[in-house]
């Protein structure tokens, strides 16, 4: 009788282990706190000329449609994002040292050249698992219409639980798991 139940309380305390295991990696059913990422899209360059007159350095719209795919993302420390990482969510000419829209009037004076209609934004995502968030499920549309650029979709602590999840690709996207890259967000307005 003693065996036996030393056997059960032995093969109960594997299984714990084994789901616990499972739900660290991701394999939950159900997330667990959100994860707070970074990230940018990057639209078309514009040259003030000569006459310094900044609107003809605008590309014309409200909101530039971005052009080219960022699939970097990275997490804000302690999933909260402050001042300090500058205006997210705001479109803004970037220039090669790291300026930001009226602050890259110096280069412009002195003829440097082109500057990049950057956003920088922050996404909240369901993050599946108890480690620290690692792998990014990113959406990748097949046409730029509805969606532009690239986007995240869930984070996952492990990339075989970001694989097991991955959405199977449609007509209109694809998915792919993506490794969260290490380092500070990107602040905006200076060099990176």
């Amino acid at each position: 009788m003693g065996r036996l139940s030393w056997a059960s309380i032995a093969v109960l305390v594997l299984v714990v282990g084994v789901l616990f295991a499972l739900w660290w990696a991701g394999f939950a059913p159900f997330p667990t706190e959100p994860a707070l990422l970074a990230g940018h899209q990057e639209a078309s360059y514009c040259t003030v000329g000569a006459d310094n007159n900044w609107a003809r350095c605008s590309p014309g719209l409200d909101r530039p449609t971005p052009e080219g795919m960022n699939p970097l993302f990275r997490l804000f420390p302690g999933g909260k994002k402050t001042n300090e990482y500058g205006e997210y969510s705001e479109w803004g000419v970037e220039g090669f040292n790291g300026c930001w829209d009226g602050g890259c009037s110096a280069i412009w004076h002195e003829g440097y050249g082109q500057l990049q209609w950057k956003i920088y934004y922050d996404t909240e995502v369901p993050h599946f698992g108890l480690g620290t968030a690692k792998w990014v499920v990113v959406l990748f549309p097949r046409n730029k219409r509805p969606l532009d650029g690239v986007w995240a979709e869930t984070a996952f602590t492990t990339y075989g639980a970001c694989m097991y999840r991955k959405p199977a690709d449609t007509n209109d996207a694809f998915y792919e798991c993506k490794q969260i890259e290490p380092g500070d967000p990107w602040h905006v307005g200076t060099i990176r």
